[in-house]
């Protein structure tokens, strides 16, 4: 027999609470300022902008490394301030990022739902709400909000997932419903196929439905397996076109990624993961969530504080600690049956835990890179409550002991100095020197400057190649230095050389057969960088 589960709230509050989050998400954005972050300079607007002007093979490695992600995220954001310019359409981004928050909202309903029936409605409301602004005013949404990273939209279809999973009813004894969870799978397939760094939660939710005690094996392998189909499927529509063009061009579906498996012949046998922040030993590594409490530059490149992994992490500890004391005493982690018997993990509360800290883990282990934890930072509050239900019995006392772990959260928070910009008509106002275009040219990038977004300012025929950068060495053999050797020789109109902030880098020039004419470089006005100029370059034996 099926054991429905409520709907947490009246559809016309949800319906009413959605407005009100979408609404405030983008006039916050609005109040924060312009994106004018090094990723929207560097592939953020170049990759979408590329893609509507089929550059894909006429420019070569613009955007460092980062030219091959999918670029369909990016055109979200590139299209909405396309046509409704840089203030409002980037309201419109995070009118469409608020429904991350809705969706916290949807979710802790759902655990107050199970976990506290008799909580009054009210009660639950207010604390629901408390939830869902500990859960916006986190570093990473104040760093996306309205802006073009895409950490909170890709948490966006995280979440939607883990509503579905928390959605499907209870069926002792029986299957879960294969729909439910196809749906749930696809969602999180979705995601990881816009963004690749979802794939840790992806395998978070595949571990907690494995792990959980809600049926036997049988039963748990059958949903994981409906529940990676539906990931595969999602996986396949977000991604299978881009990563088919990736096979096909350079033999490496997520490339430059992962090539010490594939060895494409067009990057160098590397990994190109992730390195800088991953903890030097396993102290470190266990300590990490309480070091987010202390500040500074930790698993990003801005300084930052926030509690509230810290304070997950300490109750985690309380409800494992015990846990095992009930096993010592009685042989089972379960509280009797009884006054008591609220105070445990309920079926929700072990799905949201089980999933967060797997998915931790994965983080941690492949990526530890903060802002990747966008779907984790959003939960923290919910997670917050659920552990205190299972240590505590009365339901006041949670409401008390929520709103001082809230305060502690929201007082000790320090949100990064992020590039905000104030608004303008024009998101990046460029004005390039007059640039001969009367027959077709090559403009040379060199260095790991965020510079592509000055791309859809030049000439169209002109061939953008970078020789330095984040993707590889100048003098690397690769097929790539081979396609940035041929683009500029077959180049036979005028070549250029754009500056950006950082120092020319004549090693990588001289390396391609090029040199700057001296005095011939003219400045570059940008109001997201300084120190722009562009320069005539002179071939060798010319």
């Amino acid at each position: 027999m099926k054991v429905s589960i409520p709907p947490p709230w009246s559809r016309q509050l949800s319906f009413s609470v959605l407005f009100l989050l979408t609404a405030l998400a983008a006039l916050a954005a609005v109040a924060l300022g312009q994106d004018g972050g090094f990723d929207l300079k560097n592939y953020h607007h170049y990759n979408a902008w590329a893609l509507l002007a089929g550059r894909a093979d006429f420019d070569v490695a613009l955007a460092q490394r980062q030219t091959w992600f999918n670029p369909l995220l990016d055109l979200h954001y590139y299209l909405l301030l396309e046509a409704f310019g840089p203030r409002w359409g980037s309201a419109l981004v995070a009118a469409t990022q608020g429904l991350a928050f809705w969706l916290v909202f949807d979710i802790i309903g759902r655990v107050l739902v199970v976990q506290a029936p008799q909580l009054p409605r009210t009660d639950r409301l207010t604390l629901a709400l408390a939830v869902v602004a500990v859960a916006a005013c986190g570093p990473i949404s104040y760093v996306n909000l309205g802006a073009s990273r895409g950490d909170l939209s890709a948490a966006i279809l995280v979440l939607a997932s883990l509503r579905s999973l928390l959605a499907l009813p209870a069926c002792p004894g029986r299957r879960v419903p294969v729909s439910g969870l196809l749906a749930a799978g696809l969602l999180m397939g979705l995601g990881c196929g816009l963004k690749l760094t979802v794939a840790c939660y992806g395998l978070g939710a595949l571990l907690a439905l494995l792990v959980l005690d809600w049926g036997p094996v049988e039963q748990r392998l059958r949903a994981a397996c409906c529940f990676g189909l539906g990931g595969g499927a999602g996986l396949v529509a977000a991604a299978g076109p881009w990563m088919l063009s990736l096979w096909r061009r350079y033999e490496n579906p997520i490339f430059p990624y992962a090539n010490h498996l594939f060895r494409s012949p067009f990057a160098p046998p590397l990994s190109y993961s992730e390195e800088r922040f991953r903890p030097e030993s396993w102290m470190d590594a266990l300590s990490l969530p309480l070091q987010f409490a202390t500040g500074g530059e930790l698993a990003w490149e801005f300084a930052f504080r926030d509690p509230r992994f810290a304070l997950v992490y300490l109750l985690l500890v309380a409800a494992l600690l015990k846990a095992l004391w009930r096993l010592a005493r009685s042989g089972s982690v379960a509280a009797p049956p009884g006054p008591q018997a609220r105070a445990s993990l309920l079926p929700s509360a072990q799905l949201l835990i089980g999933f967060a800290v797997a998915s931790y883990i994965c983080w941690q282990q492949v990526f530890c890179v903060y802002r990747y934890l966008a779907p984790l930072e959003l939960l923290a509050p919910v997670l917050m409550v659920a552990l205190l239900f299972s240590l505590l019995q009365r339901e006041m006392l949670v409401l008390l002991a929520s709103a001082g772990l809230f305060a502690i959260a929201v007082v000790g928070l320090q949100l990064p100095a992020v590039e905000r910009l104030t608004w303008s008509d024009d998101i990046f106002a460029v004005s390039i020197p007059a640039i001969d275009d009367t027959e077709a040219g090559v403009v040379v990038f060199a260095g790991d400057d965020a510079t592509a977004y000055l791309a859809s300012f030049l000439p169209d025929r002109y061939r953008l190649v970078r020789i330095a950068g984040n993707f590889a060495a100048f003098d690397d053999n690769t097929g790539m230095h081979d396609r940035m050797r041929a683009a500029i020789a077959d180049s036979h109109g005028p070549a250029y050389f754009l500056k950006g902030p950082y120092e020319i880098d004549h090693a990588a020039l001289h390396h391609f057969g090029l040199s700057v004419v001296e005095g011939s470089c003219e400045e570059v006005a940008s109001r997201v960088d300084g120190g722009l100029a562009l320069c005539r370059l002179r071939r060798d034996g010319s």
